[in-house]
């Protein structure tokens, strides 16, 4: 069943940031690390660590004080974050924070990028499930 979009979050520490229009794309993959011997017939490998990819990006609606509150997060310090689907998803990490202002044009709206780079292993849980089991 496809899910609408409309509803998910974005929790940076305790702060719901506000007008999130976009999250990027959070990616789960392995290196590959080869273990071909010389009596193999072809290549084999097995995974390596997990990849998260260098940063998700999320665009926000330009509002002056919920920036400088972000903004306030880019201090070389581990962030932790709560990403939200409205079906209950829940994905946790520890990020590091940094902002980056959008240019600005004729009849458009003032955006900012917020762009987390991942400091621990990504937890993807099913927070609806979890809601009914402590009820």
């Amino acid at each position: 069943m496809a899910l609408l979009t409309k509803g998910a979050t974005l929790k940076l520490d305790s702060t719901l940031v506000n007008g999130v229009k976009s999250m990027g794309e959070i990616t789960e993959s392995c290196s590959k690390i080869e273990i071909t011997t010389l009596a193999d017939e072809a290549q084999k490998f097995i995974n390596g660590i997990k990849s998260y990819g260098d940063a998700i990006s999320f665009t926000c609606v330009y509002d002056k004080a919920q920036y400088l509150k972000v903004r306030a997060m880019q201090n070389n310090a581990e962030h932790a974050v709560e990403i939200k689907y409205a079906d209950g998803l829940t994905i946790t990490f520890q990020a590091y924070v940094s902002t980056t202002l959008s240019g600005v044009e004729v009849d458009s709206a003032h955006e900012y990028t917020i762009e987390l780079t991942p400091a621990s292993a990504i937890s993807i849980a099913d927070g609806a499930l979890s809601a009914k089991a402590t009820k």
